[in-house]
C-alpha cells in the first residue's frame, strides 16, 4: 500500500478497535495501541511471539499475555484473521483494507501462500444465499507441500499414504 493509504488504514483500524473496546467496556490502553500499530505495520502473516519480538525490538514494554489477548480482541473486532496450523499453532494477519483471499499452507515448512479466486468467492456467497445463511466471514485453507518441500521424503510418504482422504478426486 502507498504510505498515505497505509496511514489511513491504520487510523481506521485504531478507530474501529477503540469503538469495539468501548462497546465491550474495555479500554484502548497504550499497550493495546502499540500492539495494534505494530500489527498493522507488518504486511505478512505473523505469530504472536514474532509480534512480541518486533515490539520489544522497538522498545515497547508489552507482555506475551497482553499480545495474545489483544490479538484475540482484534479477531473478535473483525480487524484480524487467525490462521490455525494445528491445535496450538496460529498465525495472524490484518484484514482491514485487504482483499479477501484464501491460504495454501505447506506442511513441510509452514509457508503460507495467499491466493485469490473471485469465482470461488462468488460460489461461497451464492451457496450462502441459497441456504438463507448470513455469513460473517469465511476461510479456506488447503494443506499440502510447496514446490520446495514436495520432493522431500516426508512429503512423498504423506502423499503416498493419502494423508487426507477428503482431497480424493474419485467420484
Amino acid at each position: 500500500l502507498p504510505a498515505e493509504a497505509e496511514r489511513r488504514s491504520r487510523k481506521l483500524a485504531e478507530e474501529r478497535f477503540g469503538r469495539y473496546l468501548r462497546d465491550h467496556d474495555l479500554k484502548l490502553t497504550p499497550e493495546r495501541r502499540a500492539i495494534l500499530r505494530e500489527f498493522y505495520r507488518i504486511h505478512e502473516h505473523i505469530e504472536a511471539d514474532e509480534l512480541l519480538f518486533h515490539l520489544r525490538r522497538a522498545g515497547a514494554r508489552v507482555s506475551r499475555a497482553t499480545i495474545y489477548r489483544t490479538l484475540d480482541l482484534l479477531v473478535q473486532a473483525g480487524l484480524a484473521r487467525r490462521i490455525r496450523l494445528g491445535k496450538d499453532h496460529a498465525y495472524y494477519e490484518h484484514i482491514l483494507g485487504r482483499e479477501a483471499h484464501e491460504h495454501m499452507i505447506c506442511l513441510g515448512c509452514d509457508r503460507i501462500i495467499e491466493w485469490l479466486d473471485p469465482e470461488l468467492t462468488s460460489l461461497v456467497f451464492r451457496n450462502c444465499d441459497e441456504q438463507d445463511f448470513s455469513p460473517a466471514w469465511h476461510s479456506l485453507q488447503v494443506f499440502g507441500y510447496c514446490q520446495e518441500c514436495a520432493g522431500s521424503s516426508e512429503a512423498e510418504k504423506a502423499l503416498e499414504l493419502g494423508e487426507d482422504a477428503n482431497l480424493s478426486t474419485d467420484s
